[in-house]
C-alpha cells in the first residue's frame, strides 16, 4: 500500500480528535534562500608588465585602495553552503616610467647607447566580479569560504601613453579564500589572473595579482 504524508497526517489528526487526545505535528524545517549586502574595502597590489624594457621596474608596481559593494544570494539547499554573488568595485592607478625603445650609435665614438622615451598608463575602471561561493561551517555562524568566477572591467577615462591607445575591457578569472565571522564581518585574500589592456594584446598587466579585502554585511 502506498502511504502519502498528507494522508497519514489527516488519519492521525482524525484519530486523536475522535479520542479527544492532545497532539502536536512536527514538520522538518526547510532551508530558505537568503540575500546579503556587503560593503567591501581593501588593499590591492598591482603590477604592470610593459612589452618593452623599463629603467625602473619598481615603478611598475603599485599599492592601491579599493572599495565596492557585494550582493550575495545563498541557495536554499545543502544547508546553505552554496551562494552566488556579484561584486562591483572602483579601481584607479597611474604608472609613469622611462622605457628603452631601441639603441643608437654615437658617430664620434662608435658607442652604442639606449634610446629613452617616457611612457605611462592611466587606468580607471569599475570591476565586476561574478562568481560562486562555497561555505564550510566551523561553528553555528562562523565559517570559512572559497569562491571563483569571472571578472569584467568597465573602463573609465583610461589611456596608455606609449601605444597612444585607449585601454580596453577584458575578461579574466579570480580565486578567493576567506573567513566570515557571525555573518557580519569578513576578510578574504584574492588572486586575479593576467589581463590585457591594449588593443593589440602587447601591453599586459598582472592586475590586482593579490589583494586583501574586508567586508561588512548590512543584512
Amino acid at each position: 500500500m502506498d502511504y502519502k504524508e498528507k494522508k497519514l497526517i489527516l488519519l492521525f489528526k482524525d484519530y486523536h480528535n475522535c479520542q479527544n487526545f492532545k497532539y502536536k505535528i512536527y514538520r522538518n524545517k526547510k532551508d530558505k534562500g537568503k540575500f546579503n549586502l556587503r560593503a567591501k574595502f581593501g588593499i590591492g597590489f598591482s603590477k604592470i608588465k610593459p612589452p618593452i624594457t623599463t629603467t625602473n621596474n619598481s615603478n611598475n608596481e603599485k599599492t592601491i585602495i579599493k572599495f565596492g559593494v557585494e550582493f550575495e544570494y545563498i541557495f536554499p539547499f545543502n544547508n546553505n553552503k552554496w551562494a552566488a554573488f556579484l561584486e562591483s568595485s572602483y579601481h584607479s592607478f597611474d604608472v609613469t616610467n622611462i622605457v628603452i625603445t631601441g639603441y643608437g650609435v654615437i658617430p664620434s665614438s662608435g658607442a652604442i647607447v639606449p634610446i629613452y622615451r617616457d611612457y605611462g598608463i592611466k587606468y580607471n575602471s569599475i570591476e565586476n566580479h561574478l562568481g560562486v561561493r562555497h561555505y564550510m561551517f566551523l561553528y553555528k555562524k562562523d565559517k570559512i569560504f572559497m569562491n571563483t568566477g569571472l571578472l569584467y572591467g568597465i573602463i573609465l577615462n583610461s589611456q596608455i601613453d606609449y601605444s597612444n591607445s585607449d585601454a580596453i575591457s577584458t575578461v579574466s578569472y579570480f580565486f578567493r579564500a576567506g573567513y566570515d565571522f557571525k555573518n557580519k564581518f569578513s576578510v578574504e585574500v584574492r588572486y586575479n589572473s593576467t589581463r590585457y589592456l591594449s588593443r593589440f594584446s602587447t601591453f599586459t598587466t598582472n592586475y590586482n595579482n593579490i589583494s586583501l579585502k574586508f567586508g561588512y554585511n548590512f543584512l
